[in-house]
């Protein structure tokens, strides 16, 4: 099982922003949710705009 990680406000904030952003998009919603591969999305995204956050514990 891995570590437990507590996040940060801001990266709680950015998660919300990108969900949001995902939403409005259109493409990654469907009517029941998430389409499949939304998560390397968020991901990848979180990545671009919060260097560095994936190396703190």
């Amino acid at each position: 099982m891995p570590p437990h990680r507590t996040w940060t406000q801001p990266e709680d904030d950015m998660l919300v922003d990108i969900l949001t952003e995902l939403t409005l998009e259109g493409k990654w919603k469907s009517d029941t949710g998430f389409k499949s591969g939304y998560l390397k999305v968020i991901e990848q995204k979180l990545l671009d705009k919060l260097p560095g956050a994936q190396h703190r514990e």
